[in-house]
């Protein structure tokens, strides 16, 4: 604990630090005994008061300078005297602070002594609190109710009072307020006269009196009153012969728990009571007016026949002995037997009822829910009946369309004008007469599923026209099928003929065959025929080189005008008019040294390096290179 925990450091002259709490005492050391004073619980406008002592603990004198209360608690707190001087070493001074609340509630006030020193003014504080109450005086019980009391008789009943304040009350008189007529409140023994005084925090028993003159209910307050002639704010409700919202147990005189301003229409009659059970005794049981009600002495439904006398039931004024039988579900004549002799009667045992849908209560076989084909000679057949009281005959049998397509299941007749051989009767859309679709469904009953549509391979190939086949009429087309040279897309990848003869493989505009279908070149809308080597890369080097043998396509190397072994005209020779071929036959080509290969008519004869060159012929007849 720090030093605040310390009475002596009200004031500064003495000095202290929470490491060092030892009291140090100056010349004068002046304590408040006690440093803080609860009042405790004060009734409003009463007033207490409390004395304050000033102790000093030094040798020196204590001047006190001024002695004044903070405030903070007008108007409730009170300081009677100022007081003012000087109290010796060993001495004390007592003064008094008075605590009169002027309303309910909470309230603190400051009471500061300030001292004067040689140098300086101190000072300390005394911390006052009190509670104020409206009343601090309260009685048990809040009502006295004296219940039934005779005329000429009297009763009595006692009530407590309590003192809840840390002071005294003093109770100067009493007052009766309304019907005051036979309550009276004799002196406690311990007062025999006022005032009467309920001690701090204590009780008094008190005796009230009720003489009755008569019948008459009586009810009235009792106040308990001050030296001013005023109430205390506590009062007492007395009643007397007032049956009404009494609990006293003098009027429920059957002791049933009801009283007879209660509902309790015999208060003699322990059976007798609101909360009764009606029996068949001949007494109103439950106080409702009624005699007898829902036993079986009484004629609950008004019919004229109790349940002793035969009525079944009593409740509907339409059964009892006697009563004409009719079709409602119920034994009305009280026979034991319900609805005998009339539409709701099951005459075949079915379980059915005329009234309750049976279309022949003669025949336990036609009944709501029953099978339909019941008599049929064979199982879903139909028999002609309508089994199961729907008004349909033979619903749902081979011999009725169910759908209503004009078709029927049986592949014998049918009912009416329909016809047989329906092969679904469940779906308008299917029947001998309908159109095939492609939908997994025999359609038109033929037994054949989705023939005449897409989705059937009609030319046996394994494809349907669905799957790809282009043509679902010719089993040697369909997808993954060999191309042939026919004008035909055989293999239904929507090109004619390609990698055939008729087709222009390598785009030079020709293709091998004596007619061609089409060209890997766009722009070759109608290749010619002829080609004599197809192949995108002729000579397998990895050069596309292909497209430069067709017909009409120059021979030879065209940057050395040499051969190149290939025929690129396709006219049956190989080079010819390059320097490769031997042109005019002389056995020599211009790369053998012919110098001049000119073919007939040319003179390319007349030159060849196996001639002999005439001296006298200027011409190099020989190809030597020199004229001879």
């Amino acid at each position: 604990m720090g030093c605040l925990a310390s009475i002596a450091m009200l004031f500064v002259a003495s000095g202290c630090n929470d490491s060092d709490q030892t009291l140090r005492l100056a010349a004068h050391d002046l304590v408040p005994v006690p440093a803080i004073h609860d009042f405790g619980l004060i009734g409003v406008g009463s007033s207490v008061d409390t004395p304050i002592r000033l102790q000093n603990l030094g040798a020196g004198t204590a001047t006190v300078a001024t002695v004044t209360l903070a405030g903070n608690g007008e108007p409730h707190f009170l300081l009677p005297a100022a007081w003012s001087g000087d109290i010796g070493g060993g001495a004390s001074q007592e003064l008094a602070v008075v605590f009169e609340p002027q309303e309910a509630g909470t309230f603190q006030e400051t009471l500061i002594v300030s001292i004067e020193g040689q140098d300086e003014v101190t000072s300390f504080e005394v911390e006052f609190r009190g509670q104020g109450v409206e009343s601090a005086l309260i009685a048990w019980p809040a009502l006295l109710d004296f219940g039934p009391v005779q005329a000429d008789a009297s009763e009595d009943r006692d009530i407590t009072l309590e003192n809840i304040s840390h002071v005294a009350i003093s109770i100067y008189g009493v007052a009766l307020q309304g019907d005051d007529q036979g309550f009276a409140v004799p002196p406690p023994s311990d007062f025999p006269t006022f005032p009467w005084i309920v001690e701090a925090e204590a009780q008094l028993e008190l005796e009230v009196e009720f003489s009755s003159s008569g019948d008459d209910p009586q009810d009235a307050e009792l106040y308990f009153l001050g030296s001013d002639g005023l109430d205390l704010g506590l009062s007492v409700d007395l009643r007397a012969n007032q049956c009404e919202g009494s609990a006293d147990p003098g009027w429920d005189a059957d002791s049933d728990g009801f009283t007879a301003c209660g509902g309790d229409c015999d208060d003699h009659d322990s059976t007798a009571n609101p909360g009764g059970v009606e029996v068949g005794d001949g007494v109103d049981n439950d106080c409702n007016g009624q005699v007898d009600e829902g036993t079986e002495l009484s004629d609950d439904d008004g019919d004229g026949v109790s349940e002793v006398e035969g009525d079944c039931d009593d409740t509907s004024a339409d059964s009892h002995a006697g009563a004409q039988e009719v079709a409602d579900g119920r034994d009305n004549d009280c026979d034991g037997l319900v609805d005998e002799g009339t539409s709701a009667d099951d005459a075949d045992g079915d379980g059915y009822t005329s009234s309750g849908g049976d279309c022949d209560d003669a025949d336990a076989g036609r009944h709501p829910g029953a099978p339909e084909d019941g008599y049929a000679a064979l199982p879903n057949e139909g028999d002609g009946l309508d089994n199961n009281c729907n008004g349909t005959v033979d619903e749902g049998t081979t011999v009725y369309d169910d759908d209503g397509d004009g078709y029927c299941e049986s592949l014998v007749g049918c009912l009416g004008i329909a016809q047989p051989g329906d092969c679904n009767d469940q779906n308008v859309d299917i029947h001998p007469d309908g159109t095939e679709i492609s939908n997994g469904i025999d359609d038109n009953c033929d037994g054949i599923v989705d023939d005449g549509t897409d989705m059937l391979d009609d030319d046996g190939d394994g494809y349907t026209e669905d799957g790809g086949d282009c043509d679902d009429s010719d089993p040697f087309i369909y997808p993954s099928a060999s191309e042939m040279p026919d004008g035909i897309d055989n293999d239904c990848d929507l090109e004619i003929d390609e990698n055939t003869s008729a087709w222009d493989d390598d785009g030079d505009c020709y293709c091998e065959a004596t007619s061609c279908s089409g060209s890997v070149e766009p722009s070759c809308a109608w290749p010619q025929p002829g080609d004599c080597n197809d192949a995108i890369d002729y000579d397998g080097d990895g050069v596309p080189d292909g497209a430069a043998i067709h017909p009409g396509a120059p021979e030879g190397e065209a940057s050395t005008d040499n051969g190149d072994g290939i025929d690129n005209n396709c006219n049956g020779t190989v080079d010819e008019g390059t320097n490769s071929f031997d042109d005019d036959g002389d056995g020599f080509s211009e790369e053998g040294g012919d110098c001049n290969d000119d073919p007939p008519p040319g003179d390319g004869l007349d030159y060849s390096p196996a001639l002999w060159d005439d001296p006298d012929d200027p011409e190099d007849t020989d190809c030597d290179g020199a004229a001879d």
